[in-house]
């Protein structure tokens, strides 16, 4: 009974270990895309700093 609670623990901090790094490589992308457009076409994507905001929350929330 005891391992299978901890077998069923293990696999849900692994699955949000795992959707934390997918949240941070997309708050990666979205800043790096922000400083090209920003820097080669002086134009913004108008979303970068919201999403990469909700990203961050999900990632600290997911542990």
């Amino acid at each position: 009974m005891i391992q299978r609670l901890t077998g069923i623990i293990r696999k849900v901090s692994d699955a949000g270990a795992f959707l934390s790094s997918v949240f941070m490589i997309l708050i990666t992308l979205l800043i790096g895309l922000e400083v090209f457009l920003r820097s080669v076409f002086d134009t913004t994507t108008h979303i970068s700093t919201e999403y990469s905001t909700y990203f961050f929350i999900a990632l600290v929330s997911l542990g």
